[in-house]
């Protein structure tokens, strides 16, 4: 009897777990390469307007926290200095309820 207890126990930990890992999942990274900025708005939300790299239309997207801080000086070069640029903005996009967070930023001259 307290075997068989001991058991269902276990299995329901097992079940319990395999739940929480497919609920949370991984995290994932998403990249972003404009191969021009237009626009870039700072305060309670931080975004980035720009036209992709291989693309034609401009697009808004929403930078997390620590843009500002990591990539102003890059985006301030890509607007202000003649030649043409790549900046690629990297964020990590964790399951929910987590936010997703900024990690890298990288501003190329093309040739």
């Amino acid at each position: 009897m307290i075997g068989s207890k001991r058991v269902l126990s276990f299995a329901a930990v097992l079940l319990a777990t395999s739940f929480a890992g497919q609920a949370f999942g991984q995290s994932t990274q998403t990249t972003y390469t404009f191969a021009s900025v237009t626009g870039i708005q700072y305060g309670t939300t931080n975004s980035i307007t720009g036209v992709f790299a291989n693309d034609t239309a401009a697009t808004t997207i929403t930078i997390p926290g620590g843009f500002q801080d990591s990539c102003a000086n890059l985006v301030l070069a890509m607007i202000s200095s003649p030649g043409t640029y790549t900046l690629t903005i990297v964020t990590l996009n964790p399951p929910a309820p987590l936010s997703p967070s900024f990690l890298t930023c990288r501003l190329d001259r093309n040739p």
